[in-house]
């Protein structure tokens, strides 16, 4: 299953936010607070949640006597990060402080800060988690949102149920955020990689095997045409396929697909102690206990077979 890390979102609009309220920022320190957001922006793309941080805060800093708007978008940013940082209380104090901001300056929408508290809550509460995106939903509902938060916010909602094991509301939502992905990215983007991989999850819990192995296989192509052979993505697909075949009892074929996995992750020089190597290591562990059974049964079975005839052989000579 993929990580349980859900995607965080961030808000470059700076200047789109201060637009229809009067700034008390001179134009040098606007043009400081925008650069430090952008830098911000960047670093997070890149996966730089420290450097990050680190702008987001230095800008919130310098605009102490901000728009509200603008206090607002740096501390969702910083939620956002510290989400990805796994600093989740702080996370919650900038996200519940982003939305009370907001309010009082009568943003024109919250969505991106109710979607990072649902993403914060999403393993600790569902309740608390599907509150959120509900509320993400009723945002997107008034606004008229963008195809590509419907897909996100119903996406997000999907995950959610299947970490709890609730597989039909799950299919619910996946199929909804599958129909919005496809409007939104067209049929090759990787959010559509991601959608199919988690209904081939849901159908492979339901027992519907065939649909699973279809949602899989949609996956594996997906990342491979946008990835190549060699990425991090096959090796999520490649598990999922080994999970699949080792529900239908198909040691040998649940197998091979484990260690080609085990065996593309060591060969992007993947840590040992990476959740997904290890996933991979213990699901092949059980499969190889499964097959020495196997192959034990089978020898049991033609010594059986053989001492069988070997009697019947030796009463048919007294």
């Amino acid at each position: 299953m993929q990580s349980t890390v859900f995607q965080s979102s961030l808000v470059r609009g700076i200047e789109e936010s201060t637009k229809s309220e009067e700034t008390r920022e001179s134009p040098n320190m606007e043009s400081t607070i925008q650069s430090l957001t952008d830098s911000g922006c960047q670093q997070y793309e890149f996966g730089r949640y420290e450097s990050a941080e680190s702008e987001f805060r230095e800008a919130l800093q310098a605009s102490q006597e901000s728009s509200l708007h603008v206090a607002a978008v740096l501390c969702g940013n910083l939620g956002a990060t510290h989400l990805q940082l796994r600093n989740y209380s702080r996370a919650k104090l900038y996200l519940q402080k982003c939305l009370q901001w907001k309010k009082e300056g009568k943003s024109a929408t919250a969505f991106d800060v109710l979607m990072n508290l649902g993403n914060l809550t999403a393993c600790e509460s569902l309740e608390e988690s599907v509150d959120w995106y509900h509320m993400a939903v009723e945002e997107l509902e008034s606004t008229q949102g963008s195809e590509e938060d419907w897909a996100n916010v119903l996406f997000n909602l999907g995950r959610l149920y299947v970490q709890h094991q609730q597989w039909e509301t799950a299919r619910k939502f996946l199929e909804e955020a599958y129909h919005w992905t496809k409007e939104a990215y067209g049929e090759d983007h990787n959010s559509m990689a991601e959608t199919f991989d988690l209904l081939g999850l849901v159908h492979m819990a339901q027992h519907h095997y065939d649909e699973a192995l279809v949602a899989f296989t949609r996956a594996m192509a997906i990342h491979r045409h946008a990835k190549g052979p060699f990425h991090r993505n096959i090796a999520q697909s490649l598990l999922n396929m080994g999970l699949l075949r080792e529900c239908q009892g198909e040691w040998s074929e649940a197998w091979e697909a484990y260690t080609t996995a085990h065996d593309l992750l060591l060969r992007l020089r993947t840590k040992q102690n990476d959740p997904l190597l290890e996933m991979i290591c213990q699901s092949m562990n059980t499969v190889e206990v499964w097959i020495a059974r196997q192959t034990r049964d089978r020898m049991l079975q033609r010594s059986r077979s053989a001492r069988t005839q070997y009697r019947a052989a030796y009463a048919s000579t007294i």
